[in-house]
């Protein structure tokens, strides 16, 4: 699901009027060459929260943090 249809969620709506984001990232993508190895990830965190990214080896999460 992209950025746009997230767009009538009620907590996106809070975030995006809010001071209270920390992080925020929309329909982030990301190839090595022909392999899409991110597709569509939308994300956001609260300011002051602390949250943790897991998932088995190869699965893109080194990745979202470096395009991030």
């Amino acid at each position: 699901m992209g950025w746009s249809e997230h767009l009538h969620d009620p907590i996106v709506a809070d975030f995006r009027s809010s001071q209270d984001v920390g992080i925020a990232v929309a329909d982030v993508g990301f190839s090595f060459g022909s392999r899409a190895v991110l597709n569509g990830i939308d994300l956001m965190i609260p300011r002051g929260q602390m949250w943790g990214l897991v998932g088995r080896s190869g699965t893109g999460k080194s990745t979202l943090l470096n395009v991030m």
